[in-house]
């Protein structure tokens, strides 16, 4: 595993929803209703004419924070080398909106990887944070494109549109399928017409594969897929209640912890690493921003050596789960318990207060059910920053622990 990732894991907010737990709104899915968006490229030329960048963005009403999307979906690759193995992947994508904002939509994207590609566990994997603007929405770069931007789609040299039903298990939804044909990529985007919520994606890129036929066009050397899985709207606790005063106004976050990897019949060897926040734009409750991030000098016994920084996007806001901050006001009225669960990824998100060395901490703690990972995110009652954390994955042996070092 690389630190890089590690520490991401870490530091994201994972939405955790489900069907029928407390917390969720009345509102239905969206795709329920009779009138009946995974990230994709944008679709250029078939929608549309571009608006001004940082001009105003339209989205549906099932779009605002706590709202969560999963789709189930995978990539491979096929090697240059015929006598190596490619790459490929299984697991579930979840959209989580953080924020929305005039002009754009504040994302959360975590996946969690189908471990033994049969959809009976996945472990939590990787998140990293956007900014959708309207024009990448409008052109089909987000989870959703708004139903009257849809209706502007047509044919056009190179792309086809169609319209007509598509069947999803044992549903079947009104659709609009866009197919775009380049010299060495197919690609196939289809959104419910009546929400303009992304039912599936479909992309391959390159020179087609050594096997297989061209398979329509989609053989090829890079291919990905999403579907739709599970929509839900979910009432966080803390949603409504307003953040922290030192979130307009703070220019850094610090943290400082170990990294240690089990290895069975060695001794535990855990590496220092740091990681900082920094905001580059915000309002009173959000920010998008950057992380960096590094591991302590390792001597492996010819010489210390450096691991450069890195630098990962990050947004934050009322929607995230297990974000930088928990509003004081909600750690105050919240009880512990069972926070939320998601049947379909089958993760279970709880509230704890704890007593221990830094202090009387508000946690958030979320497992799958086979305990293969675990996130702790541990709040102080003052003024709700994130005070601890940790990551363990059990497959890897990975554990991961930080705490607040300062705050600028």
């Amino acid at each position: 595993m690389r630190f890089r990732h590690a520490v991401a894991r870490l530091f994201v907010g994972v939405a955790l929803t489900s069907a029928s737990t407390p917390g969720v709104s009345a509102q239905s899915n969206p795709l329920d209703r009779t009138e009946g968006g995974g990230t994709i490229t944008p679709l250029g030329g078939v929608g549309p004419t571009p608006p001004a960048l940082g001009g105003p963005i339209a989205v549906p009403e099932y779009i605002q924070p706590g709202a969560r999307i999963v789709y189930y979906g995978g990539d491979s690759s096929e090697s240059d080398d015929p006598s190596k193995p490619g790459g490929a992947g299984l697991g579930m994508f979840a959209y989580d909106v953080v924020k929305v904002l005039p002009d754009r939509v504040l994302l959360q994207t975590s996946l969690y990887l189908d471990r033994n590609g049969n959809r009976q566990a996945y472990s939590f994997a990787s998140a990293t944070g956007s900014a959708v603007g309207a024009f990448e929405a409008n052109s089909g770069g987000a989870v959703w494109i708004h139903p009257d931007e849809l209706k502007k789609f047509q044919t056009a040299e190179g792309i086809t549109v169609s319209r007509g039903a598509w069947p999803i298990g044992n549903d079947t939804y009104q659709a609009v399928t866009v197919t775009i044909v380049g010299n060495d990529s197919k690609t196939r985007h289809v959104f419910d017409e009546g929400t303009g919520l992304k039912l599936s994606e479909q992309i391959a890129v390159g020179a087609f594969r050594r096997a297989g036929g061209q398979n329509d066009g989609f053989n090829r050397k890079h291919q990905s897929h999403k579907g739709f899985e599970a929509f839900r709207q979910v009432q966080l606790p803390w949603l409504g209640h307003p953040a922290p005063a030192w979130v307009k106004t703070f220019k850094k976050l610090h943290y400082r912890g170990t990294y240690q990897m089990h290895v069975p019949g060695s001794p535990p060897m855990p590496i220092g690493i740091s990681a900082s926040f920094e905001p580059q734009q915000r309002g009173d409750d959000w920010f998008i921003g950057t992380m960096s991030q590094q591991m302590d000098a390792v001597d492996s016994g010819f010489g210390a050596v450096a691991n450069p920084p890195t630098v990962t996007p990050v947004v934050e806001g009322p929607g995230k789960r297990m974000g930088l901050w928990v509003p004081p006001g909600a750690l105050q009225a919240m009880r512990p318990g069972v926070v939320d669960r998601d049947d379909t990824l089958r993760t279970t998100l709880r509230y704890d207060v704890q007593d221990g060395p830094l202090g009387r901490l508000g946690v958030l703690t979320e497992t799958d059910d086979t305990g293969s990972y675990q996130l702790v995110a541990g709040y102080r009652f003052d003024d709700g920053t994130l005070t601890y954390a940790q990551m363990s994955v059990r497959e890897t042996g990975v554990t991961v622990t930080l705490e607040l070092a300062g705050r600028e």
